[in-house]
This record gives structure tokens, C-alpha cells and sequence, in this order.
């Protein structure tokens, strides 16, 4: 009897061990197979540790530019105009710029989320009223609707740009144009891209080319460090 159980225990033991060794074994034909590929952990680590995007996946054409349009460092801002954050970071980034001395400037581009009803139909409307009527007029439509964001809707945009002095016949003609909703749907597309789940999404380019994301609505002194103001 004892006998037999001390043959049982000398299997488990051996099984155990056999375990072990495989694994032992595996770990280090994975050790290998990273030394081989030139990688190294440091290497991997460091990659999660980066929150840079290649400016080259920013196409190079410019939307809607607030303040210096040869500023060193941009704000690329993706925002829906229905989103109370963004109308939060929109006072914030203004005054950011409008405080940089030329050094600093804002494009905006267009990235309305589902969840929101008319965020889609602001968005092609904003881009008609900057078609129709100019910058100028862009940032004026943008600025009213951020300010009466609790009032938007259908009735309110068109009210909005009939301010603005936009023929209603064209507007209407302009947002059903292919090109319209293809540059929306272009701006959305290139927040995903860079990895904007949600609004307000950022991406800032300093001088030097190099880039940081930017989620949410930081308040206007995390801004000032990011973009290393005084």
C-alpha cells in the first residue's frame, strides 16, 4: 500500500515538474524570438508610453483657422457643436489664442457624434455658412450656436444663418451637396483615425512638428502648460 502511494506522489511530482519545464521551455522561445526581431521591452514599453501622432496623418488642408494662420503651434480641434464640452473648450481656446501674440492658432474641423440630434445638421450648416459667406462668418455662426447651445435645433440654425445674411435656397442647396457632406464626413473620419472616441478631441502641433492628443475639455491653465505659455 505504501508503495503504491509513494509511486503516485513520484508521477504527480514528475508531472508537475514536466509542466514547468514546458513553460520554462516556451517563455524562452518567446525571449528568443523577440532578441531575433531586434525588439526589446523597453522598446514595447515605451510605445504604450507615447501620445504622439505623426503630423502626416493630419492632412496637410486647412478648415477653419482662428487667428494667425502661420502660427508656429496649431490646435487642431475636432468638436460637435452640440457637445456642451466643446462649447466649454471654445471659450477656453479662444482665449488661449486671442492671448498668444500670433504664436498660436485654432482650426477647427467637424466631428458630430450620433448621440446627439442636430449635431450633423450644425456641422453641414456651419461648413455652407464659411462656403457662402467666408471665415468670418464661420466663426460668427459657431460662436452664436456654442452660446445658445440649450436653444439648437432646425428652426434655430436657420435663424442663425439668416443673420448672417445666408439665402436660405442656397444654404439648403449647399448642405445637400455631395462635396459638403463628403468634407464632414472627412473631418470625422480623421478623428478616429487619430484616435478621438469622443468631443471635444484635440491634437496640438508644436513648432517642432511633433504632436499631442488632447481629450475633453481641459481647463484654460492645462492648456497654457501643454502649450508651454507663460
Amino acid at each position: 500500500f505504501l508503495l503504491s502511494i509513494l509511486v503516485i506522489l513520484t508521477m504527480i511530482f514528475t508531472q508537475k515538474h514536466l509542466v514547468a519545464l514546458s513553460i520554462l521551455f516556451g517563455c524562452c522561445l518567446v525571449a528568443l524570438a523577440i532578441v531575433l526581431s531586434g525588439f526589446s521591452l523597453q522598446n514595447v514599453f515605451a510605445s504604450f508610453s507615447k501620445n504622439t501622432i505623426p503630423v502626416q496623418r493630419i492632412d496637410a488642408l486647412q478648415r477653419h483657422i482662428y487667428g494667425n494662420a502661420h502660427a508656429p503651434v496649431t490646435i487642431v480641434e475636432f468638436a460637435d457643436l452640440e457637445c456642451p464640452y466643446c462649447s466649454q473648450l471654445h471659450v477656453t481656446l479662444k482665449k488661449i489664442v486671442d492671448e498668444s501674440n500670433g504664436s498660436i492658432n485654432w482650426e477647427f474641423r467637424q466631428f458630430p457624434l450620433s448621440i446627439h440630434q442636430y449635431a450633423h445638421e450644425a456641422a453641414l450648416t456651419s461648413e455652407c455658412v464659411a462656403t457662402l459667406q467666408g471665415s468670418s462668418s464661420f466663426w460668427n455662426f459657431v460662436d452664436t450656436i456654442m452660446t445658445h447651445q440649450a436653444l439648437l435645433n432646425s428652426s434655430c440654425l436657420s435663424s442663425i444663418a439668416a443673420e448672417n445674411k445666408i439665402d436660405v435656397t442656397k444654404l439648403k442647396a449647399c448642405m445637400a451637396d455631395k462635396k459638403t457632406i463628403a468634407a464632414v464626413d472627412a473631418d470625422a473620419k480623421t478623428a478616429l483615425l487619430l484616435g478621438g472616441t469622443g468631443t471635444p478631441f484635440s491634437v496640438i502641433i508644436y513648432a517642432n512638428k511633433t504632436t499631442k492628443a488632447v481629450s475633453g475639455a481641459l481647463p484654460y491653465a492645462q492648456w497654457k502648460s501643454l502649450l508651454h505659455m507663460k
